[in-house]
């Protein structure tokens, strides 16, 4: 199977300035078999940004270059294979949110079409003990990519598909698209492949129509589903009368934050008799598990937040959410949780580590200062002393470098700050800037 030639990453390729080593095609094709080809296309794979694309268009080229590239590839085939499935996946989700463009369907073609030579060049990659399962776990696999695959032989059955759902592997469904594309039988059955290929659950939709097992792993399989609609759907069947541990309920909810299904989010949220599963330690782990993921949650944690559960959020649980929050720049979390009860009941000591926490560095934006002006607004600032203050506006402005965005928020909004004389944080400011930074203004 010949890949075509490619002359979009062909001209790419000649353009291409490659950290220390500047390649173009005509040095390729002029460097002899042997030392001087093994020696140009490692460069090339290494650090071109799509390195298995161009030795495959390298390799459409000549015969010469053929039997060179396909030598390069078996030398690191899986690696390969698993860096242009990060790159086809992190490409297939930016575009998620819209539809493809012309340009966008033919780069994912294109991909597919590189994993599917690679396979030809290299087959004993299927060979490798391992290989297969670690391909399952790989998230967002685009579909051309995973077409590639079931056609070497790649396979999932219904037991791994559920064991992959259950870990919240994102986009496993698409293995069950590829082996339905091509006329591929497993042992899945005709519910999971509607779920999977349809977003159709009505089969779980009739009393009794599966066990309670078998209706709880479907239901995980729709809810990990990248289609928001069949996520919908499986919220839909939650609402009806399933009895569902709080463990399978947590992990339902938690996997529909996780894939941004905002709708399935609030259809889960909002049903009194789904809110009995929900109580404050149930909250607090899903929180927990959110807060390491963050981007794209702050709608879905604003929903959380307003359930009855976070209102007896402990202080010691809300602290640790709102440090790990600001620990990582997320304001809108920050502002969020802050306005829970159990947030207005932590101690000056407990603020000042909030405080410490949310001071931004270097290059940071400014995040970090609004989650400083978010915290600067919790009761326990009242606490705090003015040594305290003079120690975080200070620690503000060393790392931070801009009084405007670091210092600002502590010196308006701390109560202690006011008793500081203007000279007095004049001083304290150009002591944090060093000797270099003449002029300090003071608003």
């Amino acid at each position: 199977m010949e890949l075509a030639m490619a002359p979009d990453y062909c001209k790419q390729f000649k353009q291409k300035d490659l950290s220390d080593h500047t390649i173009t095609m005509a040095s390729v094709e002029h460097a002899t078999v042997g030392a001087d080809l093994f020696s140009v296309l490692p460069v090339c794979s290494k650090h071109c940004q799509y390195g298995l694309q161009v030795l495959a268009c390298l390799a459409a080229s000549s015969k010469q270059l053929k039997d060179t590239c396909v030598s390069v590839t078996q030398r690191d085939a899986v690696g390969m294979l698993m860096a242009t499935l990060h790159e086809a996946s992190t490409a297939a989700v930016e575009v998620t949110a819209a539809e493809p463009t012309v340009q966008q369907q033919k780069q994912q073609q294109q991909y597919g079409q590189a994993v599917a030579w690679l396979l030809h060049t290299a087959p004993a990659i299927n060979t490798i003990p391992g290989i297969a399962e670690r391909l399952r776990q790989t998230p967002a696999v685009p579909l051309g990519c995973a077409l590639s695959l079931v056609a070497a032989g790649v396979r999932i059955s219904l037991s791994q598909l559920l064991a992959a759902a259950n870990s919240m592997v994102a986009g496993v469904e698409v293995w069950v698209q590829a082996q339905q594309q091509l006329g591929v039988q497993t042992d899945i059955p005709e519910t999971a492949i509607s779920i999977c290929c349809d977003g159709d659950l009505s089969y779980l939709m009739c009393p009794g129509a599966a066990s309670h097992d078998t209706a709880v792993g479907l239901l995980q399989l729709a809810m990990n589903c990248s289609n928001h609609f069949t996520a919908a759907a499986a919220a839909m069947v939650v609402l009806r009368p399933l009895p569902l541990e709080p463990f399978a309920f947590r992990k339902l909810l938690l996997t529909a934050v996780q894939r941004q299904h905002t709708g399935a989010v609030q259809l889960m949220t909002v049903n009194p008799a789904v809110l009995q599963h929900v109580d404050a330690p149930m909250l607090e782990a899903v929180l927990k598990c959110l807060v390491a993921v963050l981007s794209g949650t702050e709608l879905c944690v604003d929903m959380l937040l307003h359930l009855p559960a976070a209102e007896h959020l402990s202080s010691a649980a809300v602290m640790q959410l709102i440090q790990a929050a600001a620990q990582r720049r997320a304001d809108v979390w920050v502002s969020e949780l802050c306005t829970i009860p159990a947030a207005q009941q932590l101690s000056g000591a407990d603020v000042a580590q909030l405080l410490q926490a949310a001071v931004p560095v270097k290059q940071q934006g400014c995040g970090n200062a609004r989650c400083l002006s978010h915290i600067c607004r919790l009761r326990g600032v009242q606490q705090l002393s003015s040594d305290v203050v003079r120690g975080l506006i200070r620690v503000a402005v060393e790392h931070g470098g801009v009084v405007g965005n670091s210092a600002k928020p502590l010196r308006e909004l701390l109560p202690a700050a006011q008793q500081l004389s203007r000279d007095e944080l004049t001083s304290l400011l150009q002591a944090a800037l060093g000797p270099h930074d003449s002029c300090v203004h003071m608003q």
